[in-house]
């Protein structure tokens, strides 16, 4: 009987993830959704818009007023993300945005599949060229990396373990840095990311424990806070 529990309760722990992980994608933007979590009948791309379309993802639209901002000031960007599939849609984006081409500008990104020569160039490009203002990047990490030439911080989608997120954030509070630097945070209205900062920030116990810890915090919820959890709110 043990074991069979065991057993119940490590693929219930599963599915709650796998459902966050889709509802993540989904909120990113639709077109993020990966083909195997898409409902039946529902798996082709004509039934979801195509990553350019800024306006099918709320945050995609927040995100590009953000940088509507920074890029008239002209001040450099930290883009952190979890996903490969928004990073791609996130870089394609920022390089069909006008400002960017009209001054030859491009975005560049770091993630664990990056070549360790091409990220130290991007690295290298992003703290001294001008025509490279925005880096987008997943959490990877890296003792001692630099990119105090970021002023701006924005966290695309949030992660489920504190800790790492404060340690993407300090990428840009490294020594030498000498300007103020803005954090931003993103979330889908009404959605379990409102409920997802909230309890985050409830929890700030949670910076301390280790990313197996924190999902098992939200595994362990019953079915009822589970419903409440997911539950679109208007």
């Amino acid at each position: 009987m043990g074991c069979a529990s065991e057993q119940d309760s490590n693929e219930r722990s599963r599915k709650v993830m796998d459902m966050m992980h889709a509802l993540r994608e989904v909120c990113n933007h639709p077109a993020c959704l990966k083909k195997e979590r898409r409902p039946p009948g529902f798996q082709s791309s004509k039934h979801y818009p195509p990553i350019s379309t800024v306006d099918a993802s709320g945050k995609c639209a927040m995100f590009h007023s953000l940088l509507n901002h920074i890029m008239k000031i002209k001040e450099k960007t930290l883009v952190f993300c979890q996903s490969h599939s928004a990073i791609d849609a996130l870089v394609h984006q920022i390089e069909q945005r006008k400002d960017m081409r009209k001054f030859g500008q491009k975005a560049l990104r770091i993630t664990g599949r990056t070549e360790p020569k091409h990220r130290e160039a991007n690295i290298e490009a992003f703290q001294t060229d001008p025509k490279c203002p925005i880096l987008v990047m997943s959490q990877v990490g890296g003792v001692g990396l630099t990119l105090t030439a970021a002023t701006h911080v924005i966290h695309f989608d949030r992660q489920y373990n504190p800790a790492k997120e404060n340690q993407a954030t300090d990428r840009a509070h490294r020594i030498g840095q000498t300007q103020k630097v803005s954090v931003y945070y993103l979330v889908s209205q009404d959605t379990f990311e409102v409920r997802l900062a909230e309890i985050l920030e409830q929890k700030r116990q949670l910076s301390d424990m280790t990313m197996q810890s924190c999902q098992n915090f939200f595994s362990q919820m019953n079915n009822e806070e589970l419903q409440e959890f997911f539950s679109l709110k208007s």
